[in-house]
């Protein structure tokens, strides 16, 4: 198999190893630019040790691709697998395949912006507050096509470059810049499998990251057995199937694991990530963001360049220019620097902090208006509804909708090592709890609301009231 050159003490997986290779990527200008992109963007706010960086988080990802990689080569069909994914791509060995895998997961995030998931959807507002198609604005922020999500495009831009620079056998740099390029591949195509390894429901991604981030946020969340959940990984091609799909798929023996991964992944998000002062410190954030853009501070030329100055595109320099930001007099722009930067809590209120009261406040509001469920990303627009309450409340309010979902597309599907085949019930199918995990999700708060500004002048319980009143008559307007 590999050999790894090179050794680091990680927080999270002990000894961790890398080829000379990897060692050389890493290295590279454009990947150190990661160790300040934090991982969960404002996070530490509240969790004052969640500092985890992206360039952290990569490489633990890269040891457990390479660990789900390897078990893969031990698959019955592997010898089968093998022979397609030469003629595709001309990877014929072990090694080469585990050197891909490993790569493409060291790599998949390295295009994230400063901040991460804050500076894009601050780019998606907007791109939406001007009606421009957001494959339109990625491309001409990031010079590639077909992408929807920057960060996605961003980083096919920068293996690009990295693989230029970068010595690599032909069949791993082509088939490394397909995984980061295209978006999805075929079920059949054996690239899929390789694809599946760092985007599905349980990938080393999520292994890694889900760990890392219940750990450093006090070690609550994160406990499941990682080595049974690598070492627990199949390739499968159902022979009698007349389309002959790759998918990877899990040993029964990996599922308490695979529950533990999932529910913990639900319980991060939502306690951790959209923990209601990390929400609001997000909504500050986001909104001098957004001022950046619109002055043209921040452009698409930020992002263009050599390699040096597009290293140095990281949080310090997005802070930098937050600091830095001019207020000119804007009496709401002043408090949001106050609210953030100083941490001036007495001028934000956020209307509900968790799911009883979240569930009591946006019941009422749904009853009185007559409905029976809300489809919250057509029903509350985060600007517009903003605007709206801004309006009628007379007080600046800010909207912060949890784009979040605990199960994703993909099927998590049981394998029997003795019998060498799949069971003919899923994850979802054996386990209660992995099987309502988005109902379950559905009852956490799917937005907030914030104020900002003279909050003291009423108490909480008549600011809610005016709110459920104001948001009725939305509601109405809206259906």
């Amino acid at each position: 198999m590999l050999k790894y050159r090179t050794q680091v003490r990680d927080l999270v997986h002990g000894y961790i190893g890398f080829t000379n290779l990897e060692r050389n990527v890493i290295d590279h200008p454009l990947f150190q630019r990661l160790r300040n992109v934090r991982q969960a963007d404002v996070a530490y706010f509240v969790y004052p040790s969640s500092n985890i960086s992206r360039f952290e988080h990569l490489l633990g990802a890269c040891h457990v691709a390479g660990g789900m990689a390897e078990n893969l080569t031990g698959s019955p069909q592997w010898n089968a697998y093998v022979r397609n994914l030469k003629n595709e791509t001309d990877v014929r060995t072990k090694e080469q395949f585990v050197q891909v895998a490993r790569l493409y997961a060291l790599l998949h995030d390295i295009g994230h912006l400063p901040l991460s998931h804050l500076f894009e959807r601050s780019l998606e507002a907007y791109a939406d507050a001007n009606k421009i198609p957001m494959e339109i604005l990625v491309q001409e922020w990031f010079g590639e096509s077909g992408f929807t999500k920057p960060h996605e495009a961003f980083g096919a831009k920068l293996v690009d470059r990295i693989a230029q620079d970068v010595s690599m056998e032909d069949p791993i740099r082509s088939t490394l810049l397909r995984l980061m390029k295209e978006k999805d591949f075929p079920s059949a195509s054996p690239l899929n499998p390789l694809k599946l390894l760092v985007d599905s429901n349980v990938d080393a991604d999520r292994i890694d990251f889900i760990r890392r981030d219940g750990l450093l946020a006090g070690g609550e969340y994160g406990n499941y057995d990682i080595r049974r959940l690598t070492t627990s990984t199949y390739l499968y091609q159902d022979k009698d199937r007349k389309e002959r799909v790759w998918e990877v798929v899990y040993s029964e023996r990996a599922l308490n694991s695979l529950e533990a991964l999932l529910f913990d992944r639900y319980r991060t998000y939502a306690y951790i990530n959209f923990h209601h002062r990390v929400v609001t410190t997000k909504l500050l954030t986001r909104f001098l963001i957004r001022v950046l853009i619109e002055r043209g501070i921040v452009t698409k030329a930020s992002f263009e360049g050599d390699n040096r100055t597009l290293s140095l595109r990281n949080d310090l320099w997005l802070w930098s220019l937050i600091y830095a930001l001019d207020t000119r007099g804007d009496r709401v722009l002043s408090w949001v620097k106050e609210a953030l930067l100083q941490r001036r809590k007495n001028i934000t209120l956020t209307l509900w902090k968790n799911r009883p009261r979240y569930e009591n406040l946006v019941m009422n509001a749904m009853r009185s208006a007559g409905l029976t469920a809300l489809r919250y990303k057509e029903d509350l627009l985060e600007e517009a509804y903003g605007r709206y309450l801004s309006e009628r409340l007379g007080i600046k309010t800010l909207v912060f909708y949890t784009d979040f979902s605990p199960l994703g597309r993909t099927a998590i599907k049981l394998y029997n090592e003795q019998e060498q085949k799949l069971f003919t019930q899923s994850l979802f199918d054996v386990s209660e709890l992995v099987s309502n995990l988005n109902a379950i999700w559905l009852r956490e708060p799917q937005f907030y609301v914030a104020l900002l500004g003279d909050v003291g002048k009423k108490a909480l319980k008549v600011w809610q009231h005016d709110w459920h009143e104001v948001t009725v008559d939305w509601l109405r307007n809206k259906r």
